[in-house]
């Protein structure tokens, strides 16, 4: 049977490339389907995007600087705005644009649009729906409606000029998937409304993250399912488990008012910025060609159709879902192996890993008076133990013999599926300002299927002179090539590197709102004592909402360290 065929849309300021990349390890998962990924046609340039220049905002590894712009890295967009954002400049060009598309390139099955893409993927199926409806969209040739769409944090266009209220509503017979994140603050909740109460078929599901395609384990089986299930024969998206917890889902909207959250102003999407990915191709103008090949065979060529390759070989395990929240409830002293397993274990169904999932992203933070290396290690020994291969890129320059020194304490030998990465293979000394690339490049050439990255000491890496954008669209980078492999991202940072700075810090903020877990490593308000050396709190399955957690307190000692609950002294019960 041949695929469902896909038109995929991107957000402001992303691009066809940026955004398969963030759909790798949800492509991957569809086996029934091909995405057509489409490239924008206008380039944003700073001055388009007055209100808001932080591309991250719209998890977006693109860039402004027209310097630094790759074809990948350029910043596009469905149309422009005004200042005051009642205009869609470019609107007619992109009809047309599009329509000659698929004109040349259909038919298409379904449509999945990202932010302004999904807006965009929205006004699409009204037009397929009502042939003529807009000038620039001609009814000639005429397209067969999508028989689904997918909708990723999208909200009602309602510019004045063009005005397109004659547009809606979707009808009933063209099914809807709208899915919203609780902690999107860039389009709420509330805003999501405004184009699913416009919609007569309408399935929504909320994740816990922000402004982003949710890509877990439980995601990727729903997206597989829904669009397979609009196959010859298929359920047309009916009886489609929730990938959320019941309490979370929501297959039918529901009539209760949305608490009231204070509603951004609409932003618009531009071309997509730079990126660190493993090697740039021309930068080759939308409207003379679409179709510019991406760096990596398994991408997808630019505005053309992409069938993924088969998925490599995996271990004969069933990959188990997200993690739960667990800590152990009863606390005990231990110098196991892993050492720090029993209590901060990722709980998966009925069993306790020491690694968190396939494809997530595990932050975890200290301060300079209480270094987090104890658990940077735990986590590299335990994969070791368990023969992963490991990649760890150590920034802060601690060397492989530190490591080594704690495994021989704890019984353990350092295999060789270890790979080392030191600050010399990192910063070319002569170069005249770091660079990230080589990094990335070596991350990718070393990674392979379930295998665990480390990226110990970003901090060092803004010491280093690397600007947050940079560091930023980096761990954007090596997240996507992470959940396209079913790996596990490890990022660790110093927390308090400038207390006098105003504000919050940036480059953590970014860490956080990429994490599906966080460990806090801190000091304590009365200092170290001869018993307790610090605090640790987990925050597991954050998914960019962070929740509360009751810290336990630890001990570095000659054997390992002893982690235990709050006011139990030295630990033994």
């Amino acid at each position: 049977m041949a695929p469902l065929r896909v038109l995929a849309l991107c957000g402001f300021t992303q691009n066809a490339f940026i955004y398969s990349k963030q759909l790798g390890a949800v492509r991957k998962a569809c086996k029934s389907a091909e995405f057509v990924f489409l490239d924008p046609p206008h380039v944003v340039e700073k001055a388009d995007m007055p209100w808001n220049q932080n591309l991250d905002d719209f998890d977006s590894t693109a860039t402004t600087d027209a310097a630094a712009q790759t074809a990948e890295t350029t910043p596009r967009a469905w149309w422009l705005t005004n200042a005051d954002r009642t205009v869609y400049r470019k609107f007619d060009e992109t009809l047309a644009y599009i329509h000659d598309f698929m004109a040349r390139n259909g038919p298409f099955d379904g449509v999945m649009g990202f932010s302004q893409g999904a807006c965009m993927a929205a006004i699409l199926c009204a037009l397929l729906e009502k042939p003529g409806a807009l000038s620039a969209f001609p009814s000639e040739p005429a397209f067969a409606p999508f028989k689904f769409a997918i909708i990723v944090g999208g909200f009602l266009p309602t510019p004045a000029v063009p005005n397109l209220d004659h547009l809606w509503p979707l009808p009933a017979r063209l099914p809807t998937l709208h899915v919203v994140g609780r902690n999107d603050t860039l389009i709420t909740e509330e805003r999501s409304r405004t184009l699913i109460d416009k919609c007569e078929n309408v399935r929504r599901e909320l994740h816990d993250g922000g402004h982003f395609t949710p890509s877990k384990a439980s995601w990727r089986h729903f997206f597989n399912a829904y669009i397979a299930s609009f196959a010859e024969g298929g359920s047309q998206g009916k009886d489609i488990p929730s990938p959320s917890a019941p309490s979370q889902a929501n297959s039918a909207i529901s009539t209760a008012a949305p608490t009231p959250v204070p509603s951004p102003p609409p932003k618009t999407h531009a071309e997509p910025a730079v990126q660190a990915t493993p090697s740039a191709t021309a930068n080759v103008p939308p409207a003379q060609s679409p179709a510019v090949q991406a760096a990596d065979p398994e991408e997808p060529v630019r505005g053309l159709s992409l069938v993924d390759k088969p998925e490599p070989a995996r271990s004969s395990s069933t990959k188990p879902p997200p993690p739960v929240a667990s800590i152990n409830a009863t606390p005990t002293r231990t110098t196991a192996k892993p050492f720090l397993t029993p209590h901060l274990a990722f709980t998966y169904l009925d069993s306790r890993q020491a690694l968190p999932c396939a494809g997530s992203h595990l932050l975890v933070s200290d301060t300079l008076t209480s270094p987090g290396h104890f658990a940077v290690y735990h986590l590299i020994l335990s994969a070791l133990h368990a023969g992963t291969k490991t990649v760890w890129v150590d920034f802060r320059g601690e060397g492989r013999p530190s490591l080594e020194s704690v495994a021989r304490k704890l019984g353990l030998s350092v295999p060789a599926l270890l790979v080392y990465l030191s600050p010399t293979d990192i910063f070319a000394l002569d170069a005249p300002e770091p660079s990230l690339q080589p990094t990335y490049d070596a991350i990718d050439g070393a990674l392979e299927s379930n295998a665990v990255v480390v990226l110990d000491g970003l901090r060092e890496v803004q010491w280093a002179g690397a600007a947050d954008d940079e560091i930023g669209r980096f761990i954007r980078a090596v997240l996507g090539r992470v959940r396209e492999r079913d790996a596990v991202l490890v990022s660790a940072i110093h927390a308090d590197a400038d207390p006098a700075a105003p504000g919050p810090d940036p480059l953590l903020a970014r860490l956080v709102r990429t994490a599906d877990a966080w460990w806090r490593i801190s000091g304590l308000a009365t200092g170290r004592s001869a018993d307790v050396h610090g605090e640790l709190a987990a925050h597991l399955d954050v998914s960019h909402a962070i929740s509360a957690a009751e810290p336990l307190q630890y001990r570095l000692e000659a054997g390992g360290i002893s982690v235990f609950a709050k006011g139990t002294g030295r630990g033994y019960l």
